[in-house]
């Protein structure tokens, strides 16, 4: 009897991403995409000015992003602290509970009803309040893993200077959630993301539905959510063309670049206005 050949360990170990939780909770989150792109055609119901199923569609191609980001930083750390508590704790908590918003997203959209600021029956307010809880859950998850990431590179001393991928992942990831926490909670404040008179004749950015006509306050939650994904993309591309030093002092300066990019569009969308960017 022949047996297959064992995979070269760099292999194996990528590959192992696939059965951590995170990793699940990614793969999920794309097994949902292709039933959600069918249900799109079959099911033309339109809720709040938009096909039923966008919404959910929009959130599975952000949770799986978001889940395979913080797959990657997880194992981008050594095994000892990929093993310890303070990273499987957040890692598992973001994973089921990007896996339960997904599942109530298309319980809602099946119903037809909004999964968010719905009080129409106990169930729709119960469902509801774990989402904005689970919000909470997922950024404050990826801060706690981008802070873990921090600080063991911050223990090098003055070689972490030479590391920027490793600090592009922790400020991204610290950043991000942060930022995605604090502009969430204006739309939560607010009981939607229009601040203005909106009606749906409006312009709206294509694919993303942002309003380019008043204030929508999900323009700075992705902009500030996406600093995770943003950071250690420019830190892998600088790196290409710079020294270790000078990308980390470009990464330093990014950061604080993409935090004020975000306010000034948190803050025009109070003011009733789109960012001078759209």
């Amino acid at each position: 009897m022949t047996h297959a050949p064992a995979l070269p360990i760099p292999i194996a170990s990528k590959l192992s991403i696939l059965t951590e939780p995170l990793g699940v909770a990614a793969a999920i989150s794309l097994a949902f995409i292709v039933p959600t792109l069918i249900l799109m055609v079959v099911d033309q119901r339109v809720l709040d000015d938009e096909l039923l199923w966008l919404k959910p569609l929009k959130f599975q191609i952000s949770m799986a992003v978001l889940c395979l980001t913080l797959a990657l930083a997880v194992q981008s750390t050594s095994s000892a602290m990929q093993s310890s508590l303070w990273l499987r704790i957040p890692a598992a908590a973001v994973a089921i509970t990007a896996v339960y918003e997904l599942v109530f997203l298309a319980i809602q959209a099946g119903r037809g009803k909004r999964s968010h600021f719905n009080s129409e029956t106990l169930f729709d307010q119960i469902g509801g309040s774990l989402m904005a809880a689970g919000a909470s859950v997922l950024v404050g998850g990826a801060m706690v893993i981008g802070l873990v990431i921090l600080i063991a590179t911050l223990s090098k001393g003055l070689a972490a200077l030479s590391e920027p991928v490793a600090l592009s992942l922790g400020l991204g990831l610290i950043i991000g959630g942060f930022l995605g926490g604090y502009t969430g909670s204006f739309i939560g404040m607010n009981a939607g993301p229009f601040v203005g008179s909106y009606s749906a004749a409006d312009p709206v950015l294509p694919l993303f539905g942002w309003s380019q006509t008043i204030g929508d306050l999900r323009i700075a939650h992705f902009l500030g959510l996406h600093a995770m994904q943003a950071l250690p993309l420019l830190a892998l591309g600088l790196v290409i063309v710079l020294p270790p030093m000078a990308a980390t002092g470009v990464v330093v300066a990014a950061s604080a670049g993409w935090v004020w990019l975000t306010l000034i569009a948190l803050y025009a969308a109070q003011a009733g206005q789109p960012p001078f960017f759209l």
